[in-house]
């Protein structure tokens, strides 16, 4: 860890020290558009809402003429969403999200130039979230060609927040009372079968007071030997499933330096930024040099 640390110190140092040493300038026509949509336009208190990220109209001219890497702010009303998870494609990695920044790259390092998809976020809607019309944002979206950061302009998308939906609660209901019913109905058939079971022993008796006596003594063990297998099972059956359930694991928290934070994030984001910039850079200096050869 220390080691890998180290290098993405060392690698920063140096990207920072040529990017200060050196001057970008952004082609005038560049230009692209990002995308925001919800997979629900009408969300119920408790429920998900997945947020698709997305770029279109690509018209790169500078760099690797396309955009390989970016870095965003999602902007939510924190009392009513609060953040799920990130997912990536099959061509995106999946976004970096802290305090409401998000940064991502390509897999393979290399720029897109098609309209497409480029991520997801998922927030929850809270129990107690305002009922009512809210609206995410994404903003301050700058794409990065391997050469220069391009920024575009915000877009945003609007969802309803509704009552939670109980229905599902009163479905859930509704089968338990059916199960509880059904489960009354074999205790009853149960009892009736040991009542049919019990006369038979008793005419049987009546033939041989002897037999009755063996019989009665043999039933005897027997129900108690079937009375104790049963609370054998019971007790293994609740034992498996004390076992079966499994405790949910609620993340610790504790003081955090907001500063140190905040500092170390802007940190990752440079180093990956430049990161892959040098990357993109070291491949067309490799092409540039086959073409002369």
């Amino acid at each position: 860890m220390k080691n890998i640390i180290r290098r993405i110190n060392v690698i920063s140092i140096i990207l920072i020290t040529i990017l200060a040493l050196s001057t970008q300038v952004k082609a005038a026509n560049d230009s692209y558009k990002t995308t925001l949509s919800a997979n629900h336009s009408q969300v119920h208190r408790g429920e998900d809402v997945i947020i698709t990220i997305g770029l279109s109209d690509i018209a790169i001219e500078s760099g690797e003429k396309g955009i390989g890497a970016y870095t965003a702010n999602i902007e939510f009303d924190s009392s009513i969403f609060e953040y799920s998870k990130a997912e990536g494609t099959e061509i995106w990695e999946e976004p970096f999200y802290q305090d409401k920044m998000i940064i991502a790259a390509t897999k393979d390092c290399k720029v897109v130039s098609t309209a497409q998809d480029i991520g997801t976020i998922t927030f929850k809607v809270k129990d107690n979230a305002k009922l009512g019309e809210t609206t995410i944002k994404l903003t301050n979206f700058s794409g990065s060609n391997a050469v220069s950061d391009i920024p575009t302009s915000d877009t945003s998308v609007k969802v309803t927040i509704l009552e939670k939906d109980d229905s599902s609660e009163g479905e859930n209901n509704g089968n338990q009372d059916e199960n509880d019913g059904n489960q009354g109905n074999e205790t009853g058939n149960g009892e009736d079968q040991n009542g049919n079971n019990e006369n038979q022993n008793g005419e049987n008796g009546n033939s041989s007071n002897q037999n009755n006596e063996n019989s009665g003594s043999q039933n005897s063990g027997n129900g108690s030997s079937n009375n104790g297998n049963q609370s054998v099972n019971v007790s293994n059956i609740n034992d498996a499933s004390k076992d079966d359930v499994k405790k949910g694991v609620i993340p610790q928290t504790g003081d955090i330096d907001i500063a140190r934070l905040t500092l170390i994030s802007l940190f990752t984001v440079v180093a990956i930024s430049l990161l892959i910039k040098i990357k993109l850079l070291d491949k067309k200096i490799k092409n540039n040099q086959w073409k002369r050869d």
